[in-house]
């Protein structure tokens, strides 16, 4: 007997179980701190977060992907703020307070809430340091600079979509590393924009909605991916552009300290590494220690994403695979960058950025097939499923 449910037999998902893992995270924050709290909620917790993804559909491949990897975001949320963290009620508050609302008054649930949904920390004190400032504009100047931003994305998404219709790996099962190179330089580039440009643009109209409400303030929502002028190092893109930095700011040699805002992900993927090194009795700042807190934060990152796919499509082996490999590219890349200085290569700071930017594109691409043939796979067996059921005259 298969442990999971079948997809074709998965039931719609209840609103309440989708919601259920946010409503225990708000009574944890809302109560004072609990260890018998912590526990009791436990088995909901991970009921909602980790066993209805696999056993509901969201009735779209996207929005299960979403539902089971956010399962996992839970799952270490509860692990940093209620287990490993000492005294969160010190740790988790906003800039210039100096303690939280008292336990179960409206203004903690206010706060709990509030806590739940600032995945980032923009403008709590455990906000990344050097942080840029938040420009200093009005909620509708914001609200109608990031709707420009939602439009433009979505032309971009739209002028992929077109682009990949016309391409055969993206409807027909073929592996990307069986194409020519030019396909696979194309097709790999085009299968990340539409991903990065749809994350993007569902972030934006995220924003747009709670700050037009009053939710958010301009304040708490900064740009969700770095400059790719920072990408110039596989550390750079990971622990800068990408939406979610897994590398902590000086983790490697490639990787000098940094304004990097995604604090919350990288918290929650990093924490447990810390911890480890600590039991471990490393050197908080040895090299081990950011050998250690490296390897733990994409493995976890692996499961995250290998949780999504698997509740997507009962697949997931790629997703954990390319996440798997990536801090072997940054310890190669740190090794490369150590031994360049010694010699004194790249000084020249124009031609060093060109070949940063092609190291990390080449790395990259050569180490995600895996991870996109799963996606263009499951994509395309929905795409066949929907138009069988549109031809079908037994379909209702």
């Amino acid at each position: 007997m298969d442990l999971l449910p079948s997809l074709a037999q998965r039931p719609p998902l209840p609103p309440i179980f989708a919601a259920l893992p946010t409503i225990i995270l708000v009574v944890l924050c809302a109560s004072p701190p609990s260890r018998l709290l912590t526990l009791t909620l436990l088995p909901p917790l991970l009921w909602s977060a980790l066993w209805v993804p696999l056993a509901y559909t969201t009735g779209n491949v996207g929005g299960d992907f979403g539902l089971g990897s956010q399962g996992i975001f839970y799952a270490l949320t509860w692990l940093d703020r209620f287990v490993l963290t000492r005294d969160y009620e010190r740790v988790y508050l906003r800039a210039g307070e100096s303690a939280v609302p008292p336990p179960w008054t409206l203004a903690r649930l206010g706060y709990a809430a509030k806590l739940c949904m600032s995945m980032r920390g923009a403008g709590w004190k455990w906000e990344a340091r050097n942080t840029p400032p938040a420009p200093g504009v009005g909620r509708w100047v914001f609200v109608r600079s990031r709707l420009g931003r939602a439009a433009a994305l979505y032309l971009a998404v739209d002028a992929l979509s077109t682009y990949q219709q016309r391409q055969p790996y993206f409807h027909r099962q073929i592996q990307l590393g069986a194409l020519s190179f030019e396909d696979i330089l194309l097709n790999g580039a085009s299968a990340a924009l539409i991903g990065g440009a749809a994350i993007a643009l569902l972030y934006n109209l995220l924003v747009v909605s709670c700050v037009s409400s009053g939710i958010w303030t301009p304040a708490e929502c900064p740009d969700l991916f770095g400059p790719v002028s920072q990408a110039t190092t596989l550390g750079g893109f990971w622990g800068r552009t990408w939406c979610v930095s897994f590398v902590p700011p000086g983790a490697f040699a490639a990787d000098p300290p940094c304004s990097n805002r995604h604090q919350s992900f990288r918290r929650v993927f990093t924490t447990p590494g810390l911890l480890l090194a600590s039991a471990l009795s490393l050197p908080a700042s040895s090299y081990s220690t950011k050998i250690l807190t490296t390897l733990t934060a994409f493995s976890l990152s692996a499961i995250q994403h290998a949780f999504g796919m698997l509740a997507m499509a009962r697949t997931g082996r790629g997703a954990a695979l390319f996440f798997l490999v990536q801090p072997m590219g940054l310890l190669l890349e740190d090794l490369v960058v150590r031994g360049a200085k010694a010699v004194g290569v790249g000084k020249d700071p124009r031609s060093w950025r060109t070949f940063g930017f092609a190291w990390t594109a080449t790395w990259l691409l050569a180490t995600s097939p895996p991870f996109f043939d799963e996606l263009v796979q499951v994509s395309t067996e929905s795409h066949l499923d929907h138009v069988n059921d549109l031809t079908d005259p037994n379909s209702p």
